[in-house]
């Protein structure tokens, strides 16, 4: 017996001491103290910043990236707040190399964002300028996603001077007044609107087939944005007051679109326009509306994509917007690789390379 309880200890005992080698096997070290620990916090999503503007409004905006890098102002879809441009964090270590700095300012109502009524496009416009003041940024780049089209369009037009280029990625224009959120019946739309609202896991909502999906984690950090618009800035704390205000301002967001675009006869930027003729969402009239009204440089068009061009072409449109426009991000061979725009429109036709980086066909992260 006590020979069986020997032999049992030092069974025990290896068994043991095995673990501990596969352990420290895993981590590749012979110890803990060869293990090369980090000298920063790692990166959780960008931080939001508070600017109280000459009205005495407080906004709520991101400056994402290094004071030298080219200045790009985000500037999101349709109720989104001023973190939206995390969902594009899924290929920021291509924006880290291309020396992109994010700036958005979050708009009325949205978001830790303050509220004022009877405020419009220009309103908006003036706000940005006061804050690319605060961060003393002079000439930037201009990027809208979907609903964020207008309020661009405001923006370069109080600034024509300081545009570098503008990027209008399936970004509505105005409207028709024949449009389904411009009828008369618009009570009906915002009955809609306000179910959204209360529910942002359906505002948000990417779709079971969409190529989106492939992006794992973003319909989460979708949802969350959702959240951050509707109630992050303490709505529900006002009882039925902060749910008024969420409901106006999503409402008033979409009657804005029934108004008349800003004037943008005086921007000279060149412009890129990114939209899929399959887009059930913003359709191509929108995209003819900014041919007419800009100085259109390069349309990239996306057939089958429907409203997902703003994302799944992100790579793309940062390339643009870092002043490579002669240039595609495409997957050959496996691999990702920038290569001249003649060269990728020839791989591409020969099926020899999709556009965008591989991870859009195999779904892999880090």
């Amino acid at each position: 017996m006590m020979n069986q309880k020997i032999r049992f200890s030092v069974v025990l005992a290896l068994v043991v001491i095995g673990l501990g080698a596969l352990a420290l096997c895993g981590t590749g070290n012979e110890t803990p103290t060869d293990i090369d620990v980090q000298e920063k916090f790692d990166y959780l999503g960008p931080v939001i910043h508070h600017f109280k503007l000459e009205s005495g409004k407080t906004v709520a905006f991101v400056d994402e990236g290094k004071k030298d890098w080219t200045p790009v102002l985000y500037v999101g879809g349709a109720g989104t707040a001023s973190r939206v441009m995390h969902l594009t964090d899924f290929v920021r270590s291509l924006r880290k190399k291309l020396q992109l700095r994010l700036i958005t300012v979050g708009r009325n109502g949205f978001g830790e964002t303050g509220y004022v009524p009877d405020w419009g496009y220009s309103d908006y416009a003036k706000e940005v300028k006061q804050v690319l003041n605060h961060l003393g940024i002079g000439e930037f780049v201009g990027i809208a996603i979907s609903g964020g089209g207008p309020y661009l369009a405001a923006v370069a037009a109080e600034m024509p001077y300081r545009i570098i280029s503008l990027h209008m990625a399936a970004a509505v224009s105005q409207s028709s007044q024949d449009g389904w959120n411009c009828k008369e019946e618009f009570d009906d739309t915002a009955k809609v609107l306000r179910r959204y609202a209360t529910h942002p896991l359906k505002w948000w909502d990417l779709g079971e087939h969409s190529a989106l999906r492939k992006v794992p984690s973003l319909q989460d950090t979708a949802n969350e944005d959702g959240t951050r618009s509707f109630y992050m800035g303490g709505q529900l704390a006002l009882e039925d007051a902060g749910k008024r205000r969420v409901e106006t301002a999503v409402t008033e967001e979409y009657r804005r679109f029934c108004q008349e675009v800003p004037d943008t006869s005086g921007v000279t930027a060149p412009t890129f326009l990114y939209y899929s003729p399959d887009d059930p969402s913003v359709g191509m009239e929108h995209a003819k509306f900014w041919k007419k009204h800009l100085s259109v440089v390069k349309e990239r068009y996306y057939p089958g994509e429907g409203h997902t061009v703003q994302y799944r072409h992100w790579s793309q449109i940062m390339l643009d917007m870092a002043g490579f426009g002669d240039y595609l991000v495409v997957c050959h061979n496996g691999t990702s690789k920038i290569v001249s725009e003649n060269e990728g429109k020839s791989m591409m036709e020969d099926d020899q390379a999709t556009s965008g980086i591989c991870a859009w066909q195999t779904g892999e992260r880090d």
